[in-house]
């Protein structure tokens, strides 16, 4: 019996410091200093406001990651190019065709987000608050829309574009 507890405390030992050395052997990711984002969801309640606006509430939520973790801005940067770093475009469908308005150009601001340790690698999920109000002067003409959007980061480096799934209002 005696025998059988060494074998298992020696395999236990042998399992664990094999796997601290490869553990201390993997390198952190890698990502390039582009951001890269890709959509995750989009949620959304509709309601009624205090004075009966209909409101259409959303929360899209896109995941990133950025190489140089150069992701957000102060709040003091307010001056062109760096008063947005998220662009949306709302894109109504009307007779099965995308239609977009200036109305339907959002801008967002992701607050400052680099890392002080040395690895400056930044990958998370940001959750945009979207709200449209269906009642609006002119009324929104449309029951159907997606979503397209993208990010910069403080080096001016874009994004890719990504595109939300339709969504019916």
């Amino acid at each position: 019996m005696a025998f059988v507890s060494k074998i298992t405390f020696k395999g236990l030992l042998l399992i664990i410091v094999t796997s601290t050395i490869i553990s201390s052997c993997i390198q952190s990711q890698k990502f390039p200093d582009e951001p890269q984002i890709e959509f995750v969801a989009y949620t959304f309640t509709d309601s009624m406001d205090l004075l009966t606006n209909v409101t259409h509430l959303g929360l899209l939520t896109i995941r990133f990651t950025d190489g140089d973790g150069d992701i957000g801005l102060y709040q003091s940067e307010t001056q062109y190019p760096y008063d947005f770093n998220i662009f949306i475009y709302r894109i109504g469908i009307s007779a099965g065709a995308p239609v977009l308005t200036d109305m339907d150009t959002l801008n967002f601001r992701i607050p400052y987000l680099t890392p002080e340790s040395q690895n400056k690698t930044l990958r998370g999920e940001i959750d945009i608050d979207i709200n449209l109000y269906k009642d609006q002067i002119p009324k929104y003409p449309y029951d159907t829309m997606y979503y397209e959007l993208y990010i910069k980061d403080r080096a001016l480096h874009v994004s890719n574009i990504i595109t939300t799934p339709e969504i019916v209002l």
